[in-house]
């Protein structure tokens, strides 16, 4: 538009989502309801370092199969050449993390060094990988359970030296980020979150309830039940949200949980492990 050149589109396959090894394709909710070692699969989910078992070759979504490889191959025509082994079949956030590096520090840092504005659109790890990266601070067990929601644009300001600038008047953030949202979600999460940790409690839930008062209204009497208000807050309310089981609403999670409620729809928008 307006006589300018379309900007370039730059693939790398460095910016692929985590690979969840022999969980991948597998539904999020049953697998999370049904896996025989509960303990095992949240330390595969929610740590830094745990890696699901790998890939086995007889999977029906094997990783490093002669046509998966084409087509991976075929979708970075243009980017970083792909070796068989940088495939993985099963990885950790802390490998997804070493993945990303060189796409930051040999890509990204010296387009924005140069005064590049850029648009980087990628899966919830592997944005969560390049969080890591640009900001040195972000906690690595914190990291995997790091709300990014999607199709909300997320912007890093950057000083001469490379280094965030943080924090920008008049901007929202959502803690441990020190970049700003776009929108005015974040204003609204940022009001629930009363003790600014970066993720609601069930006590603070009970604030989202209060707030949509008509939806909860039932009958359509104007008042809230007891009975009403107990099946549409606290615990009830927290179960529906919390989507990675760790007891807390992060921003992901209350976006999600938030259009469900728009739509009006039942269940879980995050389908499967590799979504």
């Amino acid at each position: 538009r307006n006589g300018r050149p379309p900007p370039p589109i730059l693939p790398t396959w460095r910016l692929n989502e985590r690979h969840y090894g022999m969980l991948q394709g597998l539904d999020k909710r049953d697998t999370l309801e049904k896996w025989p070692d509960p303990a095992a699969l949240r330390e595969w989910r929610l740590s830094f370092a745990g890696r699901p078992p790998p890939m086995a070759a007889d999977h029906p979504f094997y990783s490093r199969s002669p046509e998966r490889l084409a087509a991976l191959r075929a979708a970075n025509a243009d980017g970083e050449p792909l070796r068989d082994e940088d495939v993985p079949l099963t990885e950790s956030i802390a490998d997804c993390v070493s993945r990303v590096r060189p796409f930051w520090e040999n890509e990204l840092l010296p387009a924005l060094l140069d005064g590049s504005n850029c648009l980087v659109v990628g899966h919830a790890n592997g944005l969560r990988a390049l969080v890591a990266c640009v900001q040195q601070n972000v906690d690595d067990e914190s990291l995997p359970s790091l709300g990014l929601p999607n199709g909300l644009p997320l912007i890093y300001e950057l000083e001469p030296d490379g280094s965030v600038r943080y924090p920008s008047e008049g901007r929202c953030y959502v803690p441990p980020l020190q970049a700003y949202y776009l929108g005015d979600a974040c204003l609204v999460f940022n009001a629930l979150d009363q003790d600014r940790s970066g993720a609601l409690s069930r006590d603070e839930l009970l604030d989202v309830c209060r707030a949509s008062f008509d939806s909860i209204d039932g009958d359509g009497d104007g008042q809230v039940a007891a009975e009403e208000l107990a099946a549409a807050c606290g615990d009830e309310l927290l179960r529906d949200a919390d989507t990675n089981g760790d007891g807390l609403v992060n921003f992901l999670e209350y976006m999600a949980w938030w259009n469900r409620q728009k739509r009006g729809a039942a269940g879980t928008s995050l389908k499967s492990f590799d979504q």
